[in-house]
């Protein structure tokens, strides 16, 4: 069978990553392909590059392009529902009302793995030993597939604990275990493959989960932690009691109870979506930041067409989208917006090289300016005054890890703010 696809580069642009929501306009031009508000966005952790997608549209965003991918003459068939990404490669599944679910691998050019994924696939994930986990429904009783170097073994109620439900999410924790989320059911599994054994809970089982709950999301926190975001709340599981703590509208401020997402930045702030409403995050489980339709320049338009997924770069940039633009958000700690329809960065100021090996150069400076280093928990740790169009600057006493850098005006108003790696 000939294989195809159609690559449209769109657009060449370098980004400036800013403390405040911005619509990248330069993707109006996508909005005729795009249609669709991404189901889903996944950052690749070795490029730092945003993969999401629409309809049978793949669109990828990195530093220097932007593309989107149209798989053409057949070569996917029906819709992308999920998507993984790892070290440049993009794994999808794909799954319609009359074909079984099916399995395809991304890097320049398709490959379909032909394996049979029941009719519908509802997670793809990566585990600790790059081993993809994927669920799926229960026909011919198979509810989970493992994929590992162009092998699968498929494990159902005859040779694991995972019983024959449709299998939503598996998720490996930081103890190696999975967690599998049954799709709409108030229940979850911890599977232990180590030692074989697993435990179910569910509110039917005298725990702490609310009866008629939909589990859209199981997360580990950077602590180690599990939580569950749902459609009645988050809910924190407790090592020690073996049991679940729940937020929700009644002890927590959160705009409703149903949070079709969580995510954590590296900060250590909590991001929530909540569906058709909000994005929001916290540091506390209390006192939520929320940035709606009524603050901000994101739309919860609700269906197809408002924002429905969202991803954290490596960079601790929140990516998000609607159909028709790609915002981005600096999760550092400043909150501020703007409602900009030009992909123009706050400065002609240029930093580089990032990563940098033990000095910077600072380009574009065409008035006196103050540049103020920060660690990524605020501490100052250099100050420069600069005056001329390009200087350079020693980096030798800090330790490696992700800077901060801020630009001031000679009134002390911020004007520019840069991040860059140490090496």
């Amino acid at each position: 069978m000939r294989i195809g696809f159609l690559v449209l580069i769109t657009s060449i642009y370098s980004i400036s990553f800013c403390q405040e929501w911005r619509a990248f306009t330069e993707f109006e031009i996508l909005s005729i392909q795009m249609g669709l508000s991404p189901s889903q966005m996944k950052v690749d952790p070795s490029t730092n590059d945003i993969w999401f997608t629409t309809g049978t549209r793949l669109h990828h965003l990195g530093e220097g392009v932007s593309e989107h991918i149209t798989f053409t003459d057949h070569s996917i068939t029906g819709l992308i529902d999920f998507i993984e990404v790892k070290n440049g490669k993009v794994w999808m599944i794909t799954a319609n009302s009359v074909s079984t679910g099916s399995l395809y691998s991304y890097n320049g050019s398709i490959v379909n793995h032909e394996v049979d994924l029941g009719v519908h696939a509802y997670t793809i994930e990566f585990d600790n030993e790059d081993t993809l986990w994927i669920g799926s429904d229960d026909t011919d009783g198979i509810g989970v597939h493992a994929f590992k170097d162009g092998g699968f073994v498929a494990y159902d109620d005859m040779n694991s604990p995972v019983i024959d439900l449709n299998i939503y999410q598996v998720l490996e924790d930081s103890y190696d275990r999975k967690w599998v989320v049954y799709e709409s059911s108030p229940s979850i599994r911890l599977w232990d493959m180590n030692t074989g054994t697993s435990e179910l809970y569910s509110y039917f089982l005298g725990h702490n989960l609310t009866q008629f709950i939909q589990i859209n999301k199981v997360v580990q926190a950077p602590s180690g932690t599990i939580w569950i975001a749902s459609s009645d709340g988050i809910f924190k599981f407790d090592e020690v009691d073996e049991d679940w703590i729940s937020y929700n509208t009644a002890n927590s401020n959160m705009p409703i109870n149903e949070v079709t997402d969580i995510q954590f930045d590296q900060t250590g702030k909590m991001w929530a979506l909540f569906k058709d409403t909000a994005l929001a995050y916290s540091y506390n489980m209390t006192d939520w930041t929320v940035f709606d339709s009524n603050n901000s320049d994101l739309r919860f338009l609700g269906g197809f067409q408002g924002i429905r997924s969202f991803t954290i770069d490596t960079l601790n940039n929140v990516w998000t989208a609607d159909d028709d633009y790609v915002y981005v958000f600096n999760s550092d700690g400043v909150e501020g917006w703007a409602n900009t329809d030009e992909l123009n960065e706050t400065t002609k100021l240029n930093l580089y090289p990032n990563p940098a090996n033990n000095e910077i150069i600072i380009e574009g400076v065409d008035i006196s300016l103050s540049m103020e280093i920060y660690t990524v928990l605020g501490e100052q740790v250099q100050n420069h005054q600069l005056n001329s169009g390009k200087e350079s600057f020693s980096l030798d006493a800090l330790n490696v890890g992700t800077y901060i850098v801020v630009f001031k005006d000679h009134n002390g108003t911020i004007i520019d703010r840069r991040r860059f790696i140490q090496q």
